[in-house]
């Protein structure tokens, strides 16, 4: 992978993996970077950065786009950033944000996304590109999920 990095996401997408944003351990800056590897050629390749640079967030694949949902800002704060990536256009979109503010601590069971938040779980269906979301306020475990 070009940039040395933790806390990143990854995503698939026809093939191909995307490594998207992250944290560098040495000095804690923060990246909006994307790298896609193409494992039929063993090649990176550098592709347009997020809007946003950040690290902890969690990445999903959905009808050939990429979303990258939460995260943690450079303060250390919980994200509700959305944004859409498109490998064909290799084009970034900001969309609408999540109600709550989360990070990387997420389990998916059939299509439906469920994140660890400071307030209990926040269960998201992400259905033709749109994000439903609902929290339950109540002790979890992901072990259950």
């Amino acid at each position: 992978m070009p940039t040395a990095r933790g806390y990143l996401a990854a995503a698939a997408v026809n093939g191909k993996v995307y490594a998207i944003g992250g944290q560098r351990y040495s000095d804690g800056a923060r990246f909006n970077n994307v790298e896609e590897y193409d494992p039929k050629t063993d090649m990176w390749t550098i592709k347009a950065g997020m809007p946003t640079s950040r690290f902890g967030l969690a990445a999903v694949a959905l009808n050939g786009k990429i979303y990258a949902i939460g995260a943690n800002d450079p303060g250390n704060v919980f994200m509700n950033t959305v944004e859409e990536y498109d490998p064909a256009a290799d084009k970034w979109t900001v969309k609408t944000g999540m109600r709550f503010p989360t990070t990387g601590n997420s389990r998916e069971r059939a299509g439906i996304y469920y994140w660890a938040t400071c307030d209990g779980i926040l269960k998201q269906d992400i259905t033709a590109g749109q994000i439903h979301e609902s929290i339950s306020f109540h002790q979890f475990s992901f072990g259950n999920l």
